[in-house]
């Protein structure tokens, strides 16, 4: 009996000790449990911060990297300006010594000009409406202020070019002359620069163009057939050969001297 009274009395004064221990515990879980939620909350915080921190210096690399790119393009950039200025100036001065040679040239493009017309009147008449158009286009290109002086310069040298060439060349053609007064159709013989004869269809009549009377005068009809002869080989229906044509002595009249 005194046993079980004691464990009786032992039972109702640790109930209340008990009680009291876990109210003890349960005050010291909760603010464990607050402390253990709030650092979980402090190491997401610190976590997203390390992300972002990551992030601002990828971005902070990558913006220096740019920079650093521009700063090289901008360098780029100067020293191609530099030259850019440099060959602005450069062309400058080419165009200012261009105009100044324009100045220059002009004047002298049109005394030759002038020189190659004097010489063509006074030349033997063959291919004249040709020869004369071609003066005449060249005239209006010397005398257009919007063509460059390199194409004035290039098509009067054409134009020499073309007549000294005739000075190496045989030709033959049909046209009309007038001679004692009448025109006769028939063919012409241009020998070089040296003569030209004449021959009519028939035969009949042949003739050759005098410098120094500035007319065309008629030839015995014993050259006729050394004309006729000089005319196929012209033509290339005959193969080349000697000949026997009154040349004569070339002179000037008086006129054109």
């Amino acid at each position: 009996m005194k046993r079980i009274l004691f464990f009786i009395t032992l039972s109702i004064m640790l109930v209340p000790c008990v009680s009291q221990t876990k109210d003890f515990c349960e005050k010291i879980k909760r603010p464990i449990s607050k402390t253990i939620d709030i650092q979980k909350n402090i190491q997401k915080q610190e976590d997203r911060w390390n992300e972002d921190r990551l992030k601002l210096i990828n971005e902070y690399n990558k913006l220096k990297q740019e920079v650093e790119d521009l700063t090289y393009q901008n360098k780029e950039f100067e020293a191609e300006k530099k030259l850019i200025k440099a060959s602005i100036s450069d062309l400058e001065k080419r165009i200012k010594s261009i105009d100044e040679i324009s100045r220059e040239l002009n004047p002298y493009l049109k005394d030759v000009y002038n020189q190659l017309c004097s010489f063509v009147e006074i030349d033997l008449p063959f291919l004249t409406v040709e020869r004369s158009q071609r003066l005449l286009n060249l005239k209006k290109i010397l005398d257009d202020p919007t063509k460059p002086i390199s194409e004035k310069y290039r098509k009067l040298m054409e134009a020499i070019f073309i007549e000294a060439e005739y000075g190496n060349t045989v030709e033959t053609y049909e046209d009309k002359i007038k001679i004692d007064g009448e025109e006769i159709y028939g063919n012409i013989f241009r020998l070089g620069r040296i003569v030209i004869f004449f021959l009519s269809p028939d035969r009949k009549i042949t003739a050759f163009y005098s410098v120094s009377k500035n007319k065309w005068i008629k030839l015995p009809l014993k050259y006729a057939r050394q004309i006729n002869m000089a005319i196929d080989i012209s033509n290339k229906r005959r193969s080349i050969d000697l000949l026997l044509l009154p040349i004569g002595k070339i002179g000037v009249s008086n006129e054109n001297n």
